[in-house]
């Protein structure tokens, strides 16, 4: 995964409550309120890095909620700067929940030249307060801003054979968050 990836998934972790949004205040001590514990190990650890899903971490996190982060000092390091990026260090209370809908994506075709796909969110019950998203030209581009939505592999595969056939396609169950928006620069 490249640095744009790995800040996307990271992210989505934050939003998931995955990875928690205040950091420790050094190694080895618990910070307020979340409890969150730093544990700097000098070899790696036998679990996968929670952020690029690579072996050998060699940082682990314990937090008050029983939750268990194993990180690489660079995935670590890349986790505190969107942190701050993001103002999260500054607490749970700035994080906007993540909101489930229905990604929309309408095809037009234009003769011999490539489609052209209309991406929408609408809420998951009436539809009310759609919005657009993004307008891409082609499979592989509309595949990347499709990923970078957090769409998973098999219903991206979907998607793009029900392209093929008819003029629009859902999906559903899509979580949204703000860093996904402020990434597409909406």
């Amino acid at each position: 995964m490249d640095h744009h990836e790995l800040r996307a998934r990271i992210r989505r972790l934050i939003a998931s409550g995955d990875l928690p949004t205040i950091s420790p205040l050094a190694s080895g001590t618990v910070s307020a309120p979340g409890g969150i514990r730093r544990i700097s190990i000098e070899r790696p650890l036998p679990d996968l890095c929670s952020i690029c899903g690579e072996a050998n971490p060699t940082v682990a996190y314990t937090y008050a909620k029983g939750g268990l982060v194993f990180l690489h000092a660079a995935c670590d390091a890349l986790w505190r700067q969107v942190r701050e990026a993001e103002a999260w260090s500054a607490g749970p209370r700035r994080v906007h929940p993540p909101t489930r809908g229905v990604l929309h994506i309408e095809c037009r075709k234009r003769g011999d030249e490539p489609s052209e796909y209309v991406l929408s969110f609408r809420g998951d019950k009436d539809g009310v307060g759609a919005f657009y998203l993004a307008k891409t030209t082609g499979f592989d581009p509309l595949t990347d801003l499709l990923r970078k939505l957090g769409v998973p592999g098999p219903s991206i595969a979907i998607a793009l054979q029900v392209l093929m056939a008819e003029p629009r396609h859902k999906i559903p169950n899509l979580l949204l968050t703000q860093a996904m928006l402020r990434e597409l620069g909406l």
